[in-house]
């Protein structure tokens, strides 16, 4: 038979003491956790704070950038009402000019019309269009386009869009002689010249006190369009 080992006192102590030590070990890995928790919850809370004066910061950001928003869009609706107002005291001013201008040149229409648009039936049939001044007398048609501020761009259309399509949306001024003409408060010298070269009036209005100022005109003329 084995022999019994007989645990002595010496025994007992020496394993109270190893127990000891290592209660002593997870006391202090216990109390470093506990440190260790509590300074995560601090960070934590920190982190919470930081992050709840960040949401305030951009709720405030959002909030002005809403306001500069809605600032910037009473801005642009602004200056496209002052646009648009000048536009119209332009166009205007040019209408009640023609006839007078036109007068000097030779010429004398009779009827002159604003904002014209076709008939329903053409309308109905073929599209709308619309065209700034007309004027008209026994054998000629003139078509003006007039903008606060002509660009080359805007010639090119009235040119080959506009002007030739003209007597298909108004089919009563067929056999007339038409004539094109743009008018503005800020028509440049090249845009001038390029629109004289191909054969249109240039009606510039004074940009101060938008009255007309001056007419340069071409020998040319555009005659008898149809499609």
């Amino acid at each position: 038979m084995p022999n019994k080992k007989f645990v002595t006192m010496d025994d007992f102590f020496r394993a109270m003491d190893a127990l000891g030590d290592k209660l002593a070990i997870i006391t202090k890995d216990i109390a470093d956790l506990r440190e260790s928790q509590k300074q995560t919850d601090e960070q934590m809370k920190k982190t919470d704070e930081q992050m709840k004066k960040t949401d305030e910061q951009m709720k405030k950001t959002d909030e002005q950038m809403k306001k500069t928003d809605e600032q910037m869009k009473e801005v642009f609706s602004k200056l496209g009402d002052l646009g648009l107002l000048q536009g119209n005291i332009v166009e205007e001013n040019i209408c009640r000019s023609v006839q007078n201008i036109f007068k000097k040149e030779g010429k004398e229409f009779y009827d002159i019309y604003q904002n014209v648009r076709p008939k329903y039936q053409i309308r109905k049939e073929i599209g709308n269009a619309e065209y700034d001044i007309v004027a008209v007398n026994g054998t000629e048609v003139l078509v003006t386009e007039v903008k606060s501020n002509f660009r080359k761009e805007y010639v090119d259309k009235f040119l080959t869009v506009q002007l030739p399509q003209f007597t298909t949306f108004f089919p009563e001024y067929k056999g007339y002689t038409i004539l094109g003409a743009i008018g503005g408060a800020l028509i440049t010298p090249q845009i001038e010249k390029f629109a004289i070269k191909n054969g249109l009036y240039v009606i510039i209005a004074n940009e101060e006190s938008l009255r007309l100022a001056i007419i340069t005109y071409s020998p040319f003329f555009i005659a008898n369009f149809s499609i």
